[in-house]
């Protein structure tokens, strides 16, 4: 065998042995939650402004 292959020269780059790793998709469920957030509080406020606008019309007339 032959002993200038990497994978067996222990005292070659240690960089050689290291893997590829799969990209950290932290901002995934950022995106998701904040777009949930986002429903959750246009949900809220149109139904204070339906509350509201009911309430103005039975108090004008």
């Amino acid at each position: 065998m032959s002993t200038n292959q990497p994978i067996l020269d222990p005292s070659d780059d240690r960089t050689v042995f290291t893997t590829a790793t799969e990209p950290v998709r932290w901002w995934i469920p950022l995106v998701a939650s904040t777009g949930a957030l986002l429903v959750l509080i246009v949900g809220a406020a149109a139904l204070v402004s339906g509350a509201v606008n009911a309430t103005l019309d039975g108090l004008l007339g």
